[in-house]
């Protein structure tokens, strides 16, 4: 459990470090945006975790190990790549979350009955972008009717 809250605990100081720029428009009471942290700080803070997670996925076994490389290199390709491409970075994420499930049954060498619960997971994370994105567009909206 703890490998997972890791890599979970290291997308979101990862995310802010690429977000950066834009949380000062649409998130500017984040501690990035204020100042309370650098921007680097985001970006070591994930990879440590991200590194923790992945060493006591390791000490689980291979399929909990492969999952983990799986899930931090698709983080990467999200930041780097999809995050502007809408539903498929948001496809990309919700996949990334039902992975969790499958995780929990690599644990024991069971891949098939947490499927259910993984693909149900995905549906409610992939309704969630979706809604996270249309509220941050909103914002850019309400910005750029502010502009002269």
């Amino acid at each position: 459990m703890f490998s997972v809250f890791c890599i979970g605990a290291g997308c979101h100081p990862f995310n802010d470090y690429f977000d950066y720029e834009i949380d000062k428009i649409n998130h500017p009471t984040r501690p990035l945006p204020l100042g309370i942290f650098k921007p680097t700080s985001g970006l070591y803070m994930g990879l440590i975790l991200f590194a923790i997670g992945v060493v006591l996925s390791l000490l689980i076994n291979i399929f909990c190990f492969a999952i983990m490389l799986v899930v931090i290199i698709l983080t990467f390709f999200y930041e780097y790549y999809l995050k502007k491409k809408g539903l498929l970075g948001n496809f990309l994420v919700a996949f990334t979350v039902s992975l969790s499930f499958i995780y929990g049954g690599a644990i024991v060498f069971n891949f098939l009955q947490p499927l259910f619960f993984s693909l149900v997971t995905f549906f409610i994370f992939f309704g969630r972008e979706i809604i996270l994105d249309v509220r941050d567009f909103g914002w850019c909206i309400s910005i750029m009717e502010l502009v002269p």
